[in-house]
């Protein structure tokens, strides 16, 4: 039985190597210099970014309203009959209303329904099909595969298919305990007024923009997501010290700074770690789903760390952060020699990564 299983995986390996071969264009690839390649980048990325990061910062907005509303008084007085709370609550619901229809316009189909029916003002023929060619270089997945349950659920029995989520989930508990309490935080432990503490939310979110970007360039430039994702995370573990148990009330601001520069910033590293190293479009969708589900379940946990019976110094809070980080650590530590493993089996001929004998884990 078990060499019959095993004949099995070998023919269906087979198969994904010579598919993998079929769509690859290396003419179309050479027919591009790497100015035209850029250009068409840049083309994709402002066609797709300025709508998709608008819709989600609308996202994050109308969650975050609510540390807002806590600092302000609303966790004990949750009557809103002011004509304003109206209008803010209206104004809301419009701005969300305007992001989704410019979402709308702006998304652009699958690049297999793109190349049959293309989005107006767009790409041309041309520079669809080179689009499409570095993909297939890529990771071969750019054709939709007939679905089957087993397809589908074939990467579960990969364990590190769940350290992605896992990841996610942890800095997400993180960034979503800032998100939610901060302003709370800064004015019972830090001892900051109502104003002052609305104010003072969003200087650290700028510097945390300023190291995404930053980390974002480096990964990118050097190829790796597991060590970027360790030096954010350390950079949090210096700053939840520090924002937990200093005595004076800007030196403990500060630490709010390197905080959240190292969290939030941690968490598209961790997305964008899980999509570098999958590949096939029903393995995409499953592992979507888990970090999707782990990474909303880290915001749970996350609205529940620092504790109003804590305050004010939530130490129970900060405690269970600098665990979050410490586990983030250790897991990217195992992922990464697993990774190391796999690619050395690789390049020695002795194994073929998910189906692709030029695919090669990121580190």
């Amino acid at each position: 039985m078990a060499t019959i299983e095993s004949k099995d995986a070998a023919a269906a390996e087979i198969e994904d190597v010579q598919k993998f071969q079929e769509h690859s264009h290396p003419d179309q690839l050479a027919q591009f210099d790497q100015k035209r390649a850029a250009r068409i980048r840049h083309r994709i990325d402002w066609r797709l970014l300025p709508a998709l990061s608008i819709m989600y910062a609308i996202c994050l907005i109308d969650r975050n309203n609510m540390s807002g509303l806590a600092v302000a008084g609303m966790t004990v007085e949750l009557d809103i009959v002011g004509g304003f709370e109206y209008k803010m609550l209206i104004m809301v619901g419009v701005f969300t209303v305007g992001a989704g229809m410019f979402g709308a316009i702006m998304m652009v189909k699958f690049p297999d329904e793109e190349l049959k029916t293309p989005s107006v003002k767009f790409l041309s023929r041309d520079e669809l099909d080179f689009a499409t060619a570095r993909l297939h270089a890529d990771r071969a997945d750019v054709e939709l595969e007939p679905f089957t349950l087993k397809r589908f659920l074939e990467p579960a029995t990969d364990w590190y298919i769940y350290g992605f989520p896992a990841l996610l989930m942890l800095n997400t508990a993180l960034g979503y305990a800032f998100a939610f309490t901060l302003p709370v935080v800064l004015r019972e432990s830090l001892g900051f007024g109502v104003a002052k503490a609305l104010c003072l939310t969003t200087p650290p979110y700028f510097c945390s923009a300023i190291v995404m970007f930053g980390s974002a360039w480096l990964s990118d430039k050097y190829q790796t997501r597991g060590p970027v994702l360790i030096v954010l995370t350390t950079i949090s573990l210096i700053g939840l010290p520090i924002m937990g148990w200093a005595k004076n009330p800007w030196v403990k601001y500060f630490g709010v700074f390197v905080t959240i520069s190292g969290a939030n910033s941690a968490i598209p590293t961790v997305m964008a770690y899980q999509a570098t190293n999958i590949r096939g479009q029903w393995r995409r969708a499953f592992c979507s789903a888990t970090l999707t589900g782990l990474g909303g379940i880290g915001g749970i946990i996350g609205a529940l760390i620092f504790r109003g019976q804590d305050a004010p110094h939530y130490y129970p809070g900060f405690i269970a952060c600098i665990v979050a980080s410490v586990l983030v650590i250790i897991i990217v530590l195992i992922m990464s020699a697993y990774f190391r493993r796999c690619n050395a089996q690789a390049d020695r001929g002795e194994r073929i990564l998910l189906g692709d004998p030029n695919f090669r884990f990121t580190i």
